[in-house]
């Protein structure tokens, strides 16, 4: 139980302070803060295998009848560093987990976690900018997803990245029109437009610069009311899932259409006026 637990820490704290020259305080630290993990008691656990990292053989320990070997020392040297990166990920704490996965990387480049450290550093980078996105700080995350496009231009999550450009600015011209905000929401779409096309134009036939091409031609035609540049845009459309749709546009914007309509519901002893 928890109490036990406890009681097993605190032996082994003891045994550390009492003992510094036994090797087997070492493995003694590593317990402590794999314990804490396995308990789920995350902030304890980091600042165990902190304490563990910060730990060295000196000279009253590095005798050849000792238990522990140095490289024993560094098997669970690396493991702590690595799962300090994984943990300071999870609390969001992400400048610390991309600087210890650095550290991995630098000093142990044989290290059985040493792609999955680069790749959890790429990871964090990809994660920051959802984190400013859902904090509604549509500028940072925008930059912050830039300089990862510069520091990994062949990276796969490059496509969702540039259409999340395009998302931005069209919610943020969507709040605009609602705040009666015309001139702003205009702008706003026009740069949307402008983010999608970069989209298209550096990844066509692809899915999503199906989608980016049809909400380009959607906004043309719905909000800036420029029918012909929507015509060109769905035109232009000859690949994805939203070809189909785009084919539709095309139809009934092209198709010669007579209506009649009321402006409004009138009583039955007035007289009603038709729009045609």
């Amino acid at each position: 139980g928890y109490f036990e637990m406890e009681n097993g820490i605190k032996l082994a704290h003891k045994f550390i302070a009492d003992f510094p020259n036994d090797a087997r305080f070492i493995q003694l630290a590593y317990d402590i803060a794999e314990t804490y993990e396995n308990q789920g008691r995350t902030d304890d656990a980091v600042n165990a295998y902190k304490d563990f990292t910060n730990m060295g053989y000196h000279d009253g320990v590095m005798k050849e009848e000792e238990s522990m070997k140095v490289d024993d020392f560094r098997q669970l040297l690396m493991s702590a560093y690595y799962k300090i990166g994984q943990m300071e990920l999870g609390r969001k704490n992400y400048s610390d987990a991309i600087e210890i996965w650095n550290k991995y990387i630098s000093l142990f480049p044989d290290g059985p976690n040493w792609a999955d450290a680069q790749q959890g550093i790429t990871n964090t980078e990809y994660q920051i900018g959802f984190d400013l996105l859902a904090q509604n700080r549509y500028d940072e995350a925008i930059a912050s997803w830039n300089k990862f496009i510069e520091k990994y231009p062949f990276d796969y999550r490059s496509t969702p990245i540039l259409f999340a450009f395009g998302q931005i600015k069209y919610y943020l011209a969507e709040q605009a029109e609602k705040n009666k905000q015309e001139n702003d929401a205009k702008t706003k779409y026009q740069e949307a437009i402008t983010e999608w096309s970069k989209l298209v134009s550096k990844y066509p036939n692809i899915e999503q610069s199906s989608l980016a091409l049809f909400r380009i031609g959607q906004i043309y035609e719905e909000k800036l009311f420029d029918f012909d540049k929507a015509l060109e845009s769905y035109r232009k459309l000859t690949w994805g899932s939203w070809y189909g749709q785009a084919q539709q546009r095309i139809r009934e914007m092209t198709e010669k259409k007579l209506e009649l309509a009321t402006e409004r519901i009138f009583r039955t002893n007035e007289p009603a006026k038709i729009k045609l």
